[in-house]
């Protein structure tokens, strides 16, 4: 494994965390995405949604920065937390 994808495995187990630490924003994500069956349209709200969260924060999600969420493993994410 290259540290590209290190990189990639590490911002995803962090915004992981993140989501499931946070129960407010985890409810929200899954409201977003309730009734879906295709994880890319999954990973695609909730990337939406994640960018939307860093605005309204600082440009933090979690201990990520907004620019951070573009390298986040969406896709994987969804199938792991919901």
């Amino acid at each position: 494994m290259d540290t590209y994808e290190r990189m990639i495995k590490q911002l995803t187990a962090e915004a992981e965390l993140f989501i499931n630490s946070n129960a407010g924003l985890y409810q929200e994500l899954k409201n977003s995405v309730e009734g879906q069956n295709d994880n890319n349209i999954m990973a695609g709200i909730i990337e939406k949604m994640a960018h939307k969260y860093a605005e309204e924060h600082d440009g933090a999600f979690g201990t990520m920065l907004e620019a951070e969420l573009d390298a986040v493993d969406w896709k994987a994410l969804v199938g792991r937390v919901f």
